[in-house]
C-alpha cells in the first residue's frame, strides 16, 4: 500500500457489534459483548466500542423519512435513488469501460475481499454492499442542508447507478489475515494497484475474523489533523475502512431481517466518515478516542476514551418541519460536518468534512442523493478539454458533470474563426480530436450532449485558442529513378522546401493498399529487394520545423519485376556421344547468382528434339535406343525470383554404338627373367574406355607360347621348370562392347637359374662328454596332505611317495571321507607332471576315495588337487 502523507500518527479505529441469536430486529440488541484485537499492526484498534453507542439505523431513518415524504427535492414530485440490487458482472479489476465518475474525480473503491483458501461469496454480498452505498447515499441527502454524499465508484455494464465493486482474492490463507487489518489492506492496495485519481477504499473482509459467530466490527484510518485548508490530508485519499462480518455470517435477504435491505450500513458510513477526517481531538464534543459525545449520532457515543463534555444520551434534534426522521450525521452541526457553518464557529475555522474532495455535490452524482426520476439531464458543470493547443496534436474532452444521471454521452468539437458563430467541425465526434491546419488562428470547443429516458441537455466547453500554424511548404516533391527489378538500385532526388530546419526520407513499400515504411531504409538509395517483386516503392519526405512537420510523397517506381537468372553462355556437353559412354553436362554461365539448376537431356531421332523420360540429371549414359540419334541438354537456372528460360547446349553424336576396347600399346613385362624373381604385368594402352582386364602368363617351349596353369595375376614368380624358357603375358581388355583381341606383351629372354648361395660351415671344437652319476638312493615320504579352499581345509589325505634312480612313484590309497556337499568331485594326483585324475561322489555327507598310482621318470613335487561343487582345493606332500 502506498505510504502516507507524514502529517501526524495515523489512528486506526473500530466498533463492535454482538448479533442476536435469530436477528431479526431492525435495531441492534442491547446486549453486547466487547472484544479486544490487540497487537495486530501499527493500524490495529487502539480502544473497544459497541455499535449499542452508535444508535442509529441508517435504514429505518431512511424509511422513515421516506415514508413521511420528506426532503424529496424534486420537479415532478417523482423521487429516485439507487436501486438496493446490484446488477453487473463480478470482476477483479476495474470497470473503467463503465466509470460513471470522470477520471480525475476522488472516490470510494468498494472491494469484497476473501483469502485463498475460503470460497468466493461475493455472489452473497453483492446486493448488500449495492444496498449499504444506496442507503448512506439516502441518508446523507435527507439532513438538514445537504447537498452533499460520499462519491462512490459507480458504473458497471448494467448502467451508471450501480457500484462498481471489486473482487480481490487475497494471496495469503485465512489464518494470515485474521484480524490484521494491515496484511489486508497493504495486499488489497497491491491488487488494485496505482489510480491517477485519488482514491479511498472501504473493504468487505469476508470470513476474515477470528469473533464470531454473532459479532462483528470495523475500522477507518483517520489523520490527527484539523486543518481547515484544502491542504487537510484527509483530502489526499490513499485512506481504508474496512468491515468484518462474524465467521459464517450471512447477510439478511428479506425485510424484517437486521440491517435488511443492506449490512450494518451505519457501520460503513462510520469507518468512511473517519476516513473523511472525523472525530478530530479538538472538536467542542471529541473524545480522545476518535468519537464524540452529544446524543445519537453516527459518531458520537461512549468509546472509553476521556473527553471534556459528558456523554449524552439525549435525542438529537429533529429536522425542521420533521415528523419522522431525526438528524443523525453530526448533531448540532458542530463537530465535524456542516453545510454552512456559522462564522466563526469551530467548523468555520477547523476541518469541516462537508468540504472534503470524497463529498461530492448531489446533483452530480444523480440518485446516490436522489433525483427526479422524471428530469432530463442538466449540466452541473462544463466538459474540459485536455492536450496541447497545437495543431497536429490531441485534444481529450472529458464529459462534464450532470444531474439527471445521464445513460450517454455525445461529442461534436467545432471551430469558430473570427466572430463567426461555432460550426461543428464534420467527423469529429469522438471525445479527443487530433487538430488540423484549418483550426490555425480559430477557437476549438467541444459541446457535449448527454442523453436519459427523459430527455437531452448539452453543455460546451470553454473555447481553445489554436495558434498559427506555420509548417515548411514543398514546392517540388522528391523523385525517385532507377529501373523496377529487384536488384537494381534506386536514388532518390530530394523535394524543393521553404521553412524547413531538417529533412528527411523514408522509402516506403505499398502493401496492400497501404504504404509502409521499409526497415531502416532512410538513405538516398535503395537496392531493391525479393520483398518489393510485385509491388511498387516509393521514398517519403518529412521536412521539419518549430510547427511541427510537414510530408511529401514521391513517385512510385512500380510494380516491380523479379530478376531470375539470365543466359550469358550456353551449356556445354563433354563426354563421347556412344553407347555406355557418360556424357556430362556444364551449366553454362548466368547472371542474377542462380542458386540451383535443372536439365533435361534430349533425343533428336530425325523429328526434333524431344524430352528423355527421367533424363534430368547432369549427366547421361546412352543406351540403345540412342543409337544414330543426336543428343543435347536443356538448363533452366533458379534463384529466389524464379526459373530463368531454358539453355540449350549444341547437339552431341550421333550416338555409335560401343566397340570392344583396342589395344594402342602392347601390354609389358617387368622384372628380372631369373628363377627366384617375380615378375609384373603392365595392361598397355587401349581405346574405347575398357572397363575390367584379364591376364594370363605364358612360357614357351620349342618356340610355342602355352599357358602357365592358374597364373592369371598381375604377377608371376620364377621357379625352375621357367629356367631356360621365355616368359610374357597376354592382356584381354573388356568394356560393355564385349571382349577385345588378346594383346600379348613381348617375350623375357630365357630364364636364367637361381644363383647359388655360399654356405658357411662352423668349424669344429671339442665338445664336453657328460657325466654319468650314479643312481640315488631310494626315497621314501609319507603324510597327511590337507587339501584347502582358500584358509578352510576341505579335506585330508594320506600321500606317500617313492624316488629312486628309476623316478618317481607317488601313491593315494582309497579310503573313506567326509565332504558335506553332495555332488561329483575330481581328485588329481600329480607326481613331477605326470597327473591322474578319479572321480568321487558325495552322498550323505561322505564319498569313497578311489586309490590313485602316478608316475613320473623324473623326480619333482606331488601335489594334490580337489574339484567339485564347494570350489577348488589343493595341497602338496611337504
Amino acid at each position: 500500500m502506498p505510504s502516507r502523507p507524514a502529517f501526524c500518527l495515523l489512528i486506526a479505529l473500530i466498533a463492535v457489534l454482538l448479533l442476536p441469536a435469530g436477528a431479526g430486529a431492525t435495531r441492534p440488541s442491547p446486549a453486547f459483548a466487547k472484544h479486544y484485537h490487540p497487537g495486530k499492526g501499527p493500524k490495529a484498534p487502539l480502544h473497544v466500542d459497541t455499535p449499542a453507542d452508535i444508535s442509529v439505523d441508517l435504514a429505518k431513518q431512511v424509511r422513515t423519512a421516506r415514508l413521511s415524504s420528506l426532503r424529496a427535492i424534486t420537479v415532478s414530485g417523482s423521487q429516485q435513488f439507487l436501486p438496493t440490487t446490484w446488477c453487473g458482472a463480478e470482476r477483479t479489476t476495474d470497470d473503467l469501460a463503465h466509470a460513471a465518475s470522470l477520471s480525475d474525480e476522488p472516490v470510494y473503491k468498494v472491494v469484497y475481499a476473501y483469502a485463498s483458501d475460503q470460497p468466493d461469496r461475493f455472489s452473497t454480498w453483492k446486493n448488500q454492499l449495492q444496498a449499504n452505498v444506496s442507503i448512506i447515499g439516502q441518508f446523507m441527502s435527507l439532513q438538514d442542508g445537504a447537498t452533499k454524499s460520499p462519491r462512490f465508484d459507480m458504473g458497471t455494464s448494467c448502467g451508471p447507478n450501480y457500484v462498481d465493486i471489486q473482487t480481490v482474492a487475497l494471496p495469503g490463507s485465512r489464518a494470515y489475515y485474521l484480524d490484521n487489518f494491515v496484511r489486508i489492506t497493504n495486499d488489497v492496495g497491491a491488487a488494485l494497484g496505482a489510480t491517477p485519481a485519488k482514491r479511498n477504499v472501504v473493504i468487505l473482509a469476508d470470513q476474515l475474523t477470528a469473533n464470531g459467530p454473532t459479532s462483528l466490527y470495523g475500522l477507518g484510518e483517520h489523520y490527527a489533523s484539523d486543518t481547515a485548508s484544502a491542504s487537510n490530508p484527509h483530502n489526499g485519499g490513499d485512506l481504508y475502512a474496512a468491515l468484518f462480518p462474524p465467521v459464517g455470517y450471512s447477510p439478511p435477504t428479506s425485510s424484517g431481517q437486521q440491517f435488511y435491505p443492506g449490512f450494518w450500513p451505519e457501520g460503513m458510513l462510520h469507518e468512511i466518515t473517519h476516513t473523511l477526517g472525523a472525530v478530530n481531538a479538538t472538536a467542542p464534543h471529541a473524545t480522545t478516542a476518535g468519537h464524540c459525545t452529544d446524543g445519537y449520532d453516527v459518531m458520537c457515543y461512549s468509546d472509553g476514551g476521556t473527553q471534556p463534555t459528558p456523554y449524552s444520551t439525549g435525542a438529537c434534534a429533529q429536522i425542521a418541519g420533521s415528523s419522522g426522521m431525526t438528524q443523525t450525521y453530526d448533531c448540532g452541526g458542530d463537530d465535524y460536518f456542516n453545510p454552512a457553518p456559522a462564522p466563526g464557529s469551530y467548523l468555520a475555522t477547523h476541518w469541516n468534512l462537508y468540504n472534503n474532495v470524497f463529498e461530492s455535490p448531489c446533483a452530480t452524482i444523480g440518485f446516490a442523493c436522489g433525483a427526479d426520476s422524471a428530469a432530463a439531464p442538466g449540466a452541473v458543470s462544463a466538459p474540459r478539454v485536455t492536450g496541447t493547443r497545437k495543431v497536429m496534436n490531441t485534444l481529450t474532452a472529458d464529459r462534464g458533470t450532470w444531474s439527471g444521471t445521464p445513460t450517454s454521452f455525445s461529442y461534436q468539437w467545432q471551430r469558430i474563426v473570427g466572430a463567426n458563430p461555432p460550426a461543428d467541425i464534420g467527423g469529429a465526434i469522438a471525445a479527443t480530436y487530433d487538430l488540423a491546419p484549418a483550426d490555425a488562428n480559430a477557437q476549438v470547443q467541444v459541446k457535449v450532449t448527454a442523453t436519459n429516458a427523459n430527455g437531452s441537455a448539452s453543455s460546451t466547453s470553454d473555447p481553445s485558442a489554436i495558434p498559427a500554424f506555420n509548417p515548411p511548404v514543398n514546392s517540388a516533391p522528391p523523385v525517385i529513378s532507377g529501373t523496377a527489378v529487384r536488384g537494381t538500385v534506386l536514388s532518390a532526388t530530394a523535394g524543393s522546401w521553404t521553412g524547413f530546419t531538417s529533412k528527411s526520407l523514408r522509402w516506403q513499400r505499398l502493401v496492400g493498399a497501404t504504404w509502409t515504411d521499409i526497415v531502416n531504409q532512410t538513405g538516398p538509395t535503395y537496392t531493391l529487394a525479393a520483398a518489393d517483386v510485385g509491388t511498387s516503392v516509393r521514398v517519403f519526405e518529412t521536412a521539419t520545423n518549430a510547427d511541427g512537420p510537414a510530408s511529401v510523397a514521391s513517385n512510385a517506381i512500380g510494380p516491380v519485376q523479379g530478376a531470375p537468372p539470365v543466359i550469358q553462355s550456353a551449356p556445354a556437353i563433354s563426354g563421347v556421344a556412344q553407347r555406355m559412354r557418360t556424357l556430362t553436362a556444364s551449366t553454362g554461365a548466368w547472371t542474377n547468382a542462380p542458386t540451383a539448376y535443372g536439365y533435361q537431356w534430349q533425343q533428336d531421332a530425325g523429328g526434333g528434339f524431344t524430352d528423355l523420360a527421367g533424363a534430368t540429371a547432369s549427366t547421361y549414359v546412352p543406351g540403345p535406343d540412342d543409337l544414330g540419334t543426336m543428343l543435347r541438354v536443356l538448363v533452366t537456372a533458379t534463384n529466389a525470383d524464379g526459373d530463368s528460360s531454358p539453355a540449350a547446349s549444341a547437339a552431341a553424336g550421333p550416338v555409335t554404338d560401343l566397340q570392344p576396347p583396342l589395344n594402342t600399346t602392347a601390354p609389358s613385362v617387368l622384372g628380372t627373367a631369373q628363377a627366384g624373381h617375380a615378375l609384373t604385368a603392365t595392361n598397355g594402352s587401349w581405346n574405347n574406355a575398357p572397363t575390367a582386364y584379364a591376364r594370363q602368363w605364358q612360357r614357351a617351349t620349342s618356340g610355342v607360347f602355352a599357358d602357365i596353369p592358374d597364373e592369371t595375376g598381375s604377377t608371376y614368380a620364377l621357379g625352375s621348370a621357367d629356367v631356360g624358357h621365355s616368359i610374357r603375358v597376354v592382356v584381354v581388355a573388356t568394356n560393355a562392347g564385349g571382349d577385345s583381341d588378346p594383346a600379348a606383351s613381348p617375350a623375357t629372354g630365357a630364364v636364367a637359374a637361381a644363383a647359388l648361395a655360399a654356405v658357411e660351415i662352423p668349424a669344429v671344437q671339442d665338445v664336453l662328454q657328460p657325466v654319468i652319476q650314479p643312481p640315488p638312493a631310494d626315497v621314501y615320504k609319507s603324510a597327511k596332505v590337507s587339501l584347502k579352499h582358500g584358509k578352510r581345509t576341505t579335506l585330508k589325505l594320506t600321500v606317500t611317495s617313492r624316488t629312486n634312480g628309476t623316478g618317481l612313484v607317488a601313491t593315494v590309497p582309497s579310503k573313506w571321507v567326509k565332504l558335506t556337499r553332495r555332488g561329483t568331485y575330481r581328485l588329481t594326483l600329480c607326481a613331477n607332471v605326470v597327473c591322474i585324475t578319479k572321480p568321487l561322489r558325495a552322498k550323505h555327507g561322505k564319498a569313497k576315495v578311489p586309490a590313485i598310482v602316478a608316475v613320473s621318470r623324473l623326480p619333482g613335487p606331488v601335489t594334490l588337487k580337489l574339484i567339485g561343487p564347494g570350489g577348488r582345493a589343493i595341497g602338496a606332500l611337504a
